[in-house]
């Protein structure tokens, strides 16, 4: 199980999304699994909206993210992707030098059908 919040949950619903970072302590996902995706946990009755294996996981500092990994994550630029990671967080230190893990991932079900704008 992985959680996403809107808009990360439409842009893996239409395919435009095939990475994402997350604040673990821990890895929680690995190289070759599969995970359901979900906007709340589902002991909350919420169902998952997409089906993923997981083709590869690193550990990264965000201030060493590409602009061809951020637009894996569905974002024109880093400084897009910074902005909307950072919204409503606080970090104990710069945002450049907060370490997330990384994975990229394939769609292999869908659950629902993308929203349309």
């Amino acid at each position: 199980m992985i959680l996403f919040k809107e808009p990360s949950v439409q842009l893996i619903l239409r395919g435009e999304k095939s990475q994402a970072r997350k604040l673990w302590a821990r890895a929680r996902a690995k190289e070759g699994a599969e995970h359901l995706l979900y906007r709340r946990p589902p002991m909350t009755g919420e169902k998952p909206f997409a089906r993923i294996l997981v083709t590869r996981v690193w550990k990264q500092r965000i201030g060493d993210m590409t602009q061809e990994e951020a637009l894996a994550e569905g974002w024109l630029d880093t400084e897009a992707w910074i902005e909307q990671f950072s919204e409503g967080r606080k970090f104990d230190r710069p945002v450049d030098e907060v370490e997330v893990y990384a994975l990229e991932f394939e769609v292999i079900e869908r659950f629902e059908e993308p929203t349309t704008a």
